[in-house]
């Protein structure tokens, strides 16, 4: 099992298999004991500090990295 802070700053991978940024922030859902949201710091381009929150039902598995089940269009 994966602690919370381990998942913090892990790299974020999607459906394309695409590595689209960093755990940024996590949001715990205490009364359930899960994740509810997390927030990633997208990979767009060295100077820029967009984000992108998905939230748990978004996330296919967290082991090394987060796997997304969508897409995350860094071409915007």
């Amino acid at each position: 099992m994966v602690e919370l802070k381990e998942i913090l700053k892990m790299e974020v991978i999607d459906k394309a298999g695409q590595e689209v940024g960093k755990v940024k922030e996590i949001e715990f859902d205490e009364t359930r004991g899960q994740i509810k949201n997390v927030t990633i710091d997208l990979d767009e381009c060295l100077f820029s500090n967009e984000k992108r929150t998905v939230g748990y039902d978004q996330i296919r598995n967290i082991t090394d990295n987060v796997l997304l089940n969508i897409v995350i269009d860094l071409d915007h």
